[in-house]
């Protein structure tokens, strides 16, 4: 497959991808307990009382290493996809920090949507190799590009409505102003097209690059996000920037497999 004019072999794309989606929930746990680590009573920020956040630390450990060793893979990501479909409604029903403006909690559970349907989407097979005669779960491959569709979609509604966010685009990306509506329209565009399944392999592209680039040109500045309204302190600005690059990855991977 072409890609910018580079010819990337789609077996190699695909074997990268996977490797480092494999070990994103142990990635996840680490956030967390840096997390844990560097800010008393933490609970408050995730929703969860503090020995069950610990549970689903190991929950995490647990299912990263059965991806990794390829144990019950498939039914691993699954359940790692549930665990973030938990925290994510916990986040959202839970008074958070008085400090955490509402926009971070949609922040959060945009990026957690975004991750779990790419994870749903390996849960149903959809890398399984052709040859091999390894089945897919339609219905997992469906409610996944659903999630991702919903991903893109809420993208656009949290600048529309977040002045944080459009302010964070126009400070750190080229085109002033313009830059919002690029994106409002873009998000938009990619989410309709993947829930439609209309050239839902050239939204990946798009999708890939631009939220890999956003997340090196926007999320990266530590210091605007420390200073802005949501107040967000250094570990959870780097978990926040996490999913995003692990979201391109999982677009990356569906470039080459979800044809």
């Amino acid at each position: 497959m072409i890609i910018l004019g580079y010819e990337v072999p789609p077996a190699k794309a695909v074997r990268v991808g996977n490797m480092l989606l494999n070990r994103y929930p142990f990635l996840e746990a680490f956030f967390i307990c840096m997390t844990l680590t560097a800010q008393p009573y933490v609970e408050k920020d995730y929703g969860l009382p503090h020995n069950v956040l610990v549970c689903y630390l190991f929950l995490a450990v647990a299912a990263g290493t059965g991806m990794c060793f390829g144990i019950q893979r498939r039914m691993c990501a699954l359940v790692f996809a549930l665990q973030l479909f938990v925290l994510s409604l916990c986040i959202q029903t839970t008074k958070l920090r008085s400090e955490y403006q509402q926009w971070t909690k949609v922040r959060l559970f945009a990026r957690n949507l975004g991750l779990i349907g790419g994870y749903m989407m390996l849960a149903g097979g959809v890398d399984a190799n052709r040859r091999s005669g390894e089945p897919r779960t339609k219905s997992l491959l469906h409610y996944g590009r659903i999630a991702l569709g919903i991903y893109s979609i809420s993208n656009a509604w949290l600048i529309m409505n977040s002045e944080e966010d459009r302010k964070a685009l126009i400070i750190h990306m080229p085109g002033g102003g313009s830059i919002v509506m690029i994106y409002i329209v873009s998000y938009v565009l990619y989410g309709l097209c993947i829930l439609s399944e209309f050239e839902k392999n050239q939204m990946y592209k798009c999708l890939c690059l631009q939220l890999f680039f956003t997340t090196i040109l926007v999320d990266s500045d530590i210091k605007y996000w420390m200073r802005s309204r949501s107040a967000l302190q250094r570990w959870p600005q780097y978990h926040m920037m996490s999913r995003n690059i692990f979201i391109s990855i999982q677009f990356w991977v569906l470039i080459f497999t979800d044809l």
